[in-house]
């Protein structure tokens, strides 16, 4: 048979709390990555400026040598 209607399903406040603390977690959880590879990220910029390396794809490499106007 096909699933079971909105009115069938048995789930109390309880079990939806826990899915909202569920879906908290899960977001807070994808924030702190977020967070965690931005900052690996900007190190590894930071890193690779400081060493000389190529900018990496997608940027050009910086020569130095622009006039301002």
């Amino acid at each position: 048979m096909g699933s079971p209607s909105r009115g069938d399903r048995r789930t109390t406040r309880a079990s939806d709390k826990g899915a909202c603390d569920r879906k908290a977690r899960l977001a807070e959880a994808l924030r702190e990555n977020l967070r965690r590879r931005k900052a690996q990220a900007r190190a590894r910029r930071a890193r690779a400026s400081s060493d000389g390396a190529s900018p990496g794809p997608g940027r050009a490499p910086d020569t130095g040598n622009e006039s301002e106007g």
